[in-house]
């Protein structure tokens, strides 16, 4: 597993990356729980994202308004980490208090009238939504693998993976594969391969998941590495 000191560094490391890259609009130090999982689990994506807003359930808030959460239980063994597109085409929660005339950038005073905004605004024609868990406690060989991928909401899709992601692994995917405007910025500003050195000796570093959660069937089908 991940080391809670780890844990906290590579949230800062990821801050620092996302405020060079004028990409940050909040960082919530102080994430709240989740206390009623039936209403998440019967709730589609645009009110997940909605609910998660609303009981101040993230860690990262981009300018564009998606959410990166990430959660760590060394007692229970588990990991999740997701990132949430924002459905809607929008102002920032900031924005609009600047709109308002409001200067108090990080008061949650007027959440409630920001959502009754967001309602108003454009849906988009696709939102993505990718979660990443780590569960030794589920593992079934073959059908659910300790260190896996979710791509889409409600679907039972679980891409393995051999190795446990720490957050910054996670955050890079999603930066790769989702902001890739963002990501070749970073490659053209990498002249002497710094930035590239950097990633590789990360990805090298990550804990492999032991054979004995990682085996046979597991083997014999496609999944990331």
């Amino acid at each position: 597993m991940i080391s809670i000191g780890k844990f906290s560094t590579e949230l800062n490391e990821i801050e620092a990356t996302l405020k060079g890259l004028e990409l940050l609009d909040d960082r919530n130090f102080s994430p709240a729980e989740i206390l009623d999982v039936a209403e998440f689990r019967h709730a589609n994506l645009i009110d997940n994202w909605k609910l998660l807003i609303r009981y101040n359930i993230y860690d990262i808030m981009l300018k564009d308004n998606s959410i990166f959460s990430f959660k760590i239980n060394n007692v229970a063994k588990t990991l999740s980490y997701s990132f949430i597109e924002c459905p809607f085409v929008c102002l920032s929660y900031k924005e609009f208090l600047s709109e308002q005339g409001i200067e108090d950038h990080f008061s949650k005073t007027f959440i409630e009238e920001y959502n009754l905004y967001v309602e108003q605004c454009e849906i988009k024609d696709s939102i993505l939504y990718i979660r990443y868990d780590v569960d030794f406690n589920s593992y079934i060989n073959g059908l659910h693998p300790v260190s896996h991928l979710h791509i889409g909401h409600g679907n039972e899709i679980r891409i393995a993976i051999n190795k446990i992601l720490t957050p910054k692994a996670f955050f890079n995917f999603i930066l790769r594969q989702h902001f890739t405007t963002y990501w070749k910025e970073l490659l053209k500003a990498d002249p002497q391969h710094d930035w590239l050195k950097y990633h590789t000796k990360h990805k090298t570093e990550l804990t492999i998941v032991e054979e004995k959660f990682f085996n046979n069937y597991d083997l014999n089908e496609l999944y990331l590495e």
